[in-house]
């Protein structure tokens, strides 16, 4: 059996149309809502997640993606988060060096929210840190 469907008139020319809205709004469903954007801090980009999205009260999981220009992963960081500044920071996990991190954690009230993301900088960038801000809406 080779090519398409469509190349072997196996899904009729009126039906074509529907075909396309329907997997255009299936790539869009998959495609995710931005919680916050990307920010960026000595030529890296980290953008947040939350699972799920958007937060709810409880306990929520926070991933945190670092990449530098080309995709190209930062791992050479300590990364730790907290939603209130009189909270502890709760330092997060690594998950290889994908540049990815990620933690549970407990969201209390609903709203408008800031998740602070703590950087500290290892081999290359020793000494160098900054915390940066993105704002969440946590759900009821």
């Amino acid at each position: 059996m080779n090519g398409s469907l469509m190349e072997n008139g196996l899904l009729p020319r009126r039906l074509r149309p529907f075909f396309y809205i329907v997997l255009g709004l299936s790539l869009l469903a998959c495609a995710g809502e931005e919680q916050a954007p990307a920010q960026h801090w000595e030529g890296i980009e980290v953008s947040i997640e939350t699972r799920p999205n958007p937060p709810r009260i409880g306990i929520n999981e926070v991933v945190i993606s670092t990449t530098r220009p080309h995709r190209q992963a930062e791992y050479n960081l300590l990364v730790s988060i907290r939603v209130n500044e009189n909270e502890k920071w709760v330092q997060t996990i690594q998950d290889g060096h994908t540049g990815i991190f990620r933690r549970g954690l407990p969201m209390n009230d609903a709203g408008a929210q800031t998740l602070w993301v703590k950087l500290e900088g290892r081999e290359t960038l020793v000494g160098k840190q900054t915390v940066l801000h993105f704002p969440i809406t946590v759900a009821p």
